[in-house]
């Protein structure tokens, strides 16, 4: 009976550490700064935002001078091993990112582009 007990609780632990890990993308982001190629990008809007929620769905939002000036919704799916988050949204094709950080004040996504060229990071902290 004690060798079932050992895989049981380290199933357990690693379904629980997984779950902590997609817990921390829930909720609010607010857009820090983007890169491309390495070359910070400037704000043109005054805050950008994108809100995972737990049903798996992603709302973003750009405002100017207080209130939202563009809203859109979708879904996403955050593949633990790979680190790799999808985000589809209506009226954008699917992307990819690469979580080069996450905790809980910061996230750091690279796109995960076909054009090998373009490198793109973005840095949000919560919101």
């Amino acid at each position: 009976m004690k060798s079932l007990k050992t895989p049981l609780i380290l199933v357990i632990v690693f379904t629980l550490l997984s779950f902590q890990s997609i817990d921390k993308i829930l909720g609010k982001w607010e857009i820090d700064k983007v890169t491309v190629n390495t070359v910070e990008q400037e704000k043109e809007e005054d805050r950008n935002y994108i809100e995972f929620l737990e049903n798996g769905i992603v709302n973003s939002y750009i405002t100017n001078e207080g209130t939202i000036d563009t809203e859109h919704s979708g879904t996403w799916i955050y593949n633990e091993d790979e680190k790799i988050l999808t985000i589809k949204e209506e009226y954008v094709p699917e992307e990819q990112y690469k979580v080069v950080q996450l905790d809980n004040e910061n996230l750091i996504m690279k796109s995960v582009n076909k054009e090998e060229d373009v490198v793109i990071e973005i840095y949000f902290k919560r919101k």
